[in-house]
């Protein structure tokens, strides 16, 4: 019937435009209650056009957006539409399985978890409704199980239309304030679940394949969102799972069923190494800070102890603190480390050197900048580090010097 093209009402589309294209009617299913629309494509006598998209334009008018791929189309041409028919089917089964999943939800959390907003894609689920708190993984696993028991029992899916008055009758469920006329189109699977519906759906229950939940999140208060898979692409995941876990129990050397409690022993085991290496980087730390607290120079009345050491930023402060507490009296500690070409430099003085004006940062500032690069501005404990870890007996000289001048000054 007509064609636009950026807008514009055109009376031709040639190989390689983008348009929307009005049919007079369409085996398209445009995009509405959540179902994604329709691709395929469109032929006449002088082209072959792919449909990318249907939108309601306007209510009751189809919007087929396409790209011309072949020849020209014209208003006025008589058109052959033909749907893609797995991603529809695939839809379909996402369709009848939201509202499976519907009733399952309602089932097992309360009528009051009605629908407030779905898409519906080939394969792919996410449904949007009303519940007050998280949904609970035992009420997760009871609401999948429950699907999946009504998809494999294979109940029929009917369709039918009738006047709104006998549909509310029938108990059907309308949603989040739609509005429907004075006759409507009500889908039924089986003898549980009854909703108005202008989607399409698989004949059977069992069509849909199995349904998978895979995340559920808060979209707002009171609100949750769950999306799901559906047929084949659960049948993907739930393969991709099993594959993961036979890579799994092979790795651990055990049978598939025991990857569990394999995995439970080693992570005891592991938490039992990790308690001995704290404990032995405890120890070592300790060791370490005696040796340097030994080795300190005094200056006055002041410790000075300035040394390379093993370690990150991290661990420099902790044994730059295990230092300062073995020393009495006033003192200065500054400690550096090179790790994988990268240097860590730590300074600590006692908060008696700082209230007679001393700052850790500015004693390892001209360090900092030896190692390329800057660090912290506080005065009782700064850390610095840059990326010449070559430079580090370099600038730990420069922090020797720059702290004997500043105790002798005292």
């Amino acid at each position: 019937l007509s064609m636009i093209v950026d807008g514009e009402t055109v009376e031709r589309a040639d190989r390689g435009a983008e348009a929307e294209v009005f049919l007079d009617k369409s085996p398209f299913y445009a995009e509405s209650g959540g179902q994604v629309g329709d691709t395929g494509r469109i032929e006449t006598d002088t082209g072959i056009a792919r449909v990318i998209d249907t939108r309601h334009s306007i209510q009751g008018l189809h919007g087929h957006r396409v790209k011309v791929t072949k020849g020209h189309l014209a208003t006025g041409q008589p058109v052959t539409g033909a749907v893609d028919s797995p991603r529809r089917e695939a839809i379909r089964k996402s369709h009848t399985g939201t509202h499976v999943l519907h009733w399952a939800l309602r089932d097992v959390l309360g009528e009051h978890a009605g629908q407030a907003g779905s898409l519906v894609e080939p394969g792919r689920i996410r449904f949007d409704f009303s519940h007050f708190a998280q949904v609970a993984a035992e009420e997760l696993a009871q609401v999948e199980q429950e699907v999946n028991e009504r998809l494999v029992a294979n109940s029929s899916v009917r369709t039918m239309v009738t006047s709104k008055e006998e549909a509310e009758k029938m108990g059907a469920i309308a949603f989040f304030g739609d509005k429907y006329g004075e006759v409507v189109r009500v889908v039924q699977v089986g003898d549980f679940s009854t909703e108005f519906c202008g989607g399409t759906h698989t004949s059977t229950a069992g069509q849909v394949g199995p349904l998978l939940l895979t995340a559920e999140s808060s979209i707002g208060s009171n609100l949750r969102r769950i999306e799901a898979l559906t047929g084949m692409s659960a049948y993907d995941e739930i393969v991709a799972m099993r594959s993961v876990l036979d890579s799994t129990a092979s790795l651990l050397r055990s049978p598939t069923g025991d990857v569990s409690a394999r995995v439970e022993q080693l992570l005891d085991k592991l938490g039992g190494m990790e308690r001995e290496l704290s404990d032995w980087a405890s120890r070592r730390r300790a060791e370490t800070a005696a040796e340097l607290a030994a080795a300190a120079v005094g200056i006055g009345d002041a410790s000075l102890v300035v040394s390379a050491s093993a370690g990150d930023g991290i661990e420099l402060r902790q044994v730059a603190l295990a230092v300062r507490d073995r020393l009495r009296g006033p003192s200065v500690v500054i400690l550096g480390s090179s790790e994988a070409g990268k240097a860590s430099l730590v300074g600590l003085l006692t908060s008696d050197l700082v209230e007679k004006g001393l700052s850790a940062s500015e004693l390892i500032a001209h360090a900092a900048r030896e190692l390329g690069g800057g660090g912290s501005s506080d005065p009782e404990l700064a850390q610095a580090g840059g990326p010449n870890g070559a430079r580090l007996q370099q600038a730990l000289e420069l922090a020797m010097r720059e702290a004997e001048g500043a105790l002798a000054a005292l």
